[in-house]
């Protein structure tokens, strides 16, 4: 597998595709929200960003979705140590 992929490629990829990525070259930004019975957890990944949502419920992965938007971000703000953010730009 390629190891780098633009948001557009990331998202079309399968999810066990896109959790393997992660694993392997995803920073987890040691913040996560809470969504209608789901835990959002924000990763960094390449040149972007993004939200892996896991079920509260069964504690299992249901999603994974990049993004660039620095718009998305804002219910993360008051989580996140910026430091670690702009060392990635």
């Amino acid at each position: 597998m390629q190891k780098n992929f633009t948001v557009e490629q990331f998202n079309r990829l399968l999810e066990p595709q896109k959790y393997d990525l992660l694993e392997n070259y995803g920073t987890y930004l040691d913040t996560y929200r809470h969504v209608d019975g789901y835990k959002v957890a924000l990763f960094a990944i390449f040149q972007y960003y993004c939200e892996v949502w896991l079920s509260e419920k069964t504690d299992t992965l249901y999603k994974a979705t990049a993004f660039k938007s620095y718009k998305k971000l804002d219910p993360y703000l008051d989580k996140i140590d910026l430091s670690v953010v702009y060392a990635l730009l």
